[in-house]
């Protein structure tokens, strides 16, 4: 059977609560804020195969999108193909923020390998040759978490506690990138 003959490279509802829980409750960071759409995208390119999630919000009269992205690597050329573009960086021992380096996985990695990717984007306007544009900045870094399962489907407590200070970690990171932008202006 081929790796889209069931639908593991999408997201599951256990895994969109999750993701969900996190990035809809921005209550918890700031007062002020409105909601404009989630969004849930399949991906196919070469080296990602999976599904996109994206949160957009108006905080202080931007447009701010939180994204993660669930990717699935069907071989190890497809893995480091991606892993030198990403620029990851090698994940420690007890958790599950960054990627296996490839060493690693070359030696005992098992395909297909699952991986989340998180970020956020600001919309900006800018001049640029004489004229206005507006146009997505990264507002975090780029985070890594190595997808590990339980037995029903969800995925494994340390993974969910990682998500959670990574999610976290992202939206006060954009935050501060915003508070830049609006005393910048």
């Amino acid at each position: 059977m081929g790796l889209f003959s069931s639908k593991d490279h999408l997201f599951n509802y256990l895994e969109e609560v999750v993701v969900d829980r996190n990035f809809l409750n921005l209550h918890n960071y700031i007062k002020k804020y409105e909601f404009d759409q989630r969004s849930k995208l399949e991906a196919h390119r070469p080296h990602q195969i999976g599904e996109h999630l994206s949160y957009d919000f108006f905080i202080n009269k931007r447009r701010v999108r939180f994204h993660c992205s669930k990717i699935t690597f069907k071989n190890h050329s497809l893995y480091s193909d991606y892993y030198y573009d990403a620029g990851a960086q090698s994940q420690k021992d007890d958790n599950y923020i960054g990627l296996p380096n490839l060493y690693t996985m070359e030696e005992y990695g098992v395909y297909p390998f699952r991986i989340l990717e998180l970020d956020s984007m600001v919309l900006i306007k800018e001049k640029f040759q004489g004229r206005k544009r507006e146009r997505f900045v990264n507002a975090s870094k780029k985070y890594h978490l190595q997808i590990k399962y339980q037995s029903n489907g969800s995925w494994k407590d340390k993974l969910v506690e990682d998500f959670n200070y990574i999610a976290n970690k992202i939206i006060k990171e954009t935050l501060q990138y915003l508070g830049k932008l609006k005393r910048n202006q």
